[in-house]
C-alpha cells in the first residue's frame, strides 16, 4: 500500500494500489480530521464543540467524537424542506458550533438555505432550539414568495 496525501484528510488515509478509488470509511478519517480542527477564539486557540439532537430534537453538547460521528451518521438532520416555486427551502441541524468568534457566545447550529431560483444559495444561521430554527425557516420562505 502506498501513502496518499490530501490537504484536508491528512496523510494518515490509505489506498491499495489495485483500487485507484477507495475512499477510507469516515470513522477512520473523522476523528483525525476534527483533531486538525480548531478556531481562533479571542487571542487563544479552542476546539470547536460537537453536538447532537437528543430524543425531543433539541441540540445537545457531545464531547464524545466518536458518540457525535456516530449520531452525525445516523440520525436526520433536516428539520424542515419547503419547495417554493423553483426555489428549494431546507433547514438543518448543523452539528458543530458555528458561531466561530470566541467564548461565551451561545452555539450557532441551524442553517437554512436556499437552492435554485433567484435567491440560490441564500443562507441563515441561528442558535436556540428546534423552534428557533423553524422561525428561521419560516422567516426564509416568506423571503423565497416574496421573490416570484
Amino acid at each position: 500500500m502506498d501513502r496518499w496525501q490530501s490537504p484536508l484528510l491528512g496523510p494518515n488515509c490509505k489506498r491499495r494500489h489495485h483500487d485507484p478509488n477507495l475512499i477510507p470509511h469516515p470513522s477512520l478519517v473523522l476523528p483525525d480530521l476534527l483533531r486538525r480542527v480548531a478556531w481562533v477564539g479571542i487571542g487563544q486557540e479552542r476546539q470547536m464543540m460537537n453536538y447532537i439532537l437528543n430524543s425531543d430534537g433539541e441540540p445537545e453538547a457531545c464531547p464524545d467524537l466518536m458518540t457525535w460521528a456516530k449520531s452525525f451518521e445516523t440520525q436526520s438532520r433536516v428539520v424542515a424542506k419547503e419547495q417554493v416555486g423553483d426555489m428549494l427551502v431546507s433547514t438543518v441541524f448543523l452539528g458543530i458550533d458555528h458561531s466561530f468568534s470566541g467564548e461565551g457566545l451561545v452555539p450557532v447550529l441551524w442553517e437554512t438555505m436556499i437552492f435554485g431560483g433567484d435567491l440560490d444559495e441564500h443562507q441563515e444561521r441561528c442558535s436556540g432550539s428546534r423552534a428557533d430554527a423553524l422561525k428561521m425557516h419560516d422567516r426564509v420562505v416568506a423571503k423565497a414568495k416574496g421573490h416570484q
